[in-house]
């Protein structure tokens, strides 16, 4: 039961209201939800990065200690060809890592 005092709203004069109340609480939902999508993205792509910057960490020192290893062969052996101690592993060359880069240090290290 109601008591005298409480007089409610009729509902069709509150539909309004209670309208621009949903939609502002539904406006600050979309922008906590973009707000939190675009930290996701920038995660992802810092991941994605620090993934590829490990995998070509880790070609180059596979191919500076196959380089080393093949300059300390041709100082044993003398009859151990000049050309192959500059050749590089097929990894680096699919990615466009030449001699020249190698031997003037001419890549980045992330």
């Amino acid at each position: 039961m109601m008591s005298k005092s409480a007089v409610p709203l009729p509902i069709p004069s509150s539909l309004p209201t209670l309208r621009l109340v949903f939609q502002a609480e539904m406006r600050l939902q979309d922008q906590q939800l973009a707000r939190q999508l675009m930290r996701l993205r920038s995660d992802i792509n810092k991941l994605k990065i620090e993934q590829t910057c490990h995998l070509h960490q880790r070609m180059l020192n596979d191919a500076t200690y196959e380089l080393e290893e093949r300059d300390e062969l041709s100082d044993l052996f003398c009859d151990f060809p000049l050309v192959s101690s500059f050749s590089l592993s097929t990894p680096l060359k699919l990615i466009g890592v030449t001699k020249m880069n190698i031997n003037s240090r001419r890549f980045s290290l992330c």
